[in-house]
């Protein structure tokens, strides 16, 4: 690359021109794929072909590749402005050499030859190559453009899905404090009628117990009574064969009270 000058036959090589760049390699922009997609999203297809998500776009893009491919297309975007800045200095380097070779030829300086055919062949595929990176430049920030728009309807879709589920998940929470506080109450209803059945089954437990009590009280009274009957009346059989027993006696010594007896009992 550059102006290369020979002083006279067999002279020094020295060249023209400060801080110059370094050759620039062939640059062939890449021919479009059949299916239109940029290299970014063929990058992405070979090497997330699955990845899918809850919420997805229209076509079934998942928002971490969107992300990615964002990324990839943003880098290809600054990788073709910088190849293009790169490309567009040297060919004004160039023509600049170009230049200050050709009024050094027309100056007509004895024994020296300025090789200005070689600056003047890169120029061309420069100018050439430029213009071809210039064009994939458009292209790839079309292509941004386009993919930015569709992320932001996509995050629109997404924002709008959040948002109903959200509105779905306050009102399954509404009903679900509803349903809490309908069954608290009745489960402190419940709780009152227990406490109260209890209560009524207890007085109910204690009034049996007291008339039980009363009736076994009653129970053993009547038995002492019984017992007490039945020992008068032993009392009184044995005074009974006793006076008895003595009468038999009286009226076996006295036939004459046997006779009146028997008389006054025959009359009756």
């Amino acid at each position: 690359g550059g102006v290369t000058c020979r002083d006279g036959e067999g002279g020094q090589k020295h060249t023209h021109g400060k801080g110059l760049l370094p050759p620039m390699p062939e640059f062939t922009p890449p021919r479009p794929s059949p299916d239109a997609r940029t290299p970014a999203k063929l990058m992405i297809a070979q090497t997330k072909p699955n990845l899918r998500d809850s919420f997805t776009s229209m076509d079934g893009d998942d928002l971490s590749v969107w992300e990615i491919e964002r990324g990839l297309l943003e880098a290809e975007v600054a990788n073709l402005r910088q190849r293009a800045a790169d490309m567009k200095n040297r060919i004004r380097e160039l023509e600049t050499l170009s230049n200050d070779a050709a009024q050094e030829g027309t100056d007509g300086v004895e024994g020296r030859q300025v090789d200005v055919l070689s600056a003047g062949d890169e120029l061309s595929q420069l100018r050439a190559q430029h213009q071809g990176v210039l064009d994939q430049l458009a292209e790839a920030q079309a292509h941004r453009d386009a993919h930015e728009a569709a992320m932001t309807k996509m995050q629109k879709e997404f924002e709008g899905a959040i948002e109903e589920h959200g509105r779905e998940l306050a009102t399954i929470k509404a009903t679900r404090e509803a349903s809490e506080d309908h069954l608290k109450a009745q489960i402190k209803t419940l709780k009152q009628e227990r406490t109260q059945s209890e209560k009524r089954l207890k007085h109910g437990i204690r009034e049996l117990q007291d008339r039980y009590d009363d009736a076994v009280n009653e129970l053993q009274r009547i038995r002492a009574q019984l017992d007490a009957v039945q020992q008068e009346k032993t009392i009184l059989q044995n005074q009974l064969q006793h006076e008895v027993h003595q009468l038999q006696q009286t009226l076996a010594s006295r036939p004459e009270l046997a006779s009146a007896v028997t008389q006054t009992t025959g009359a009756t």
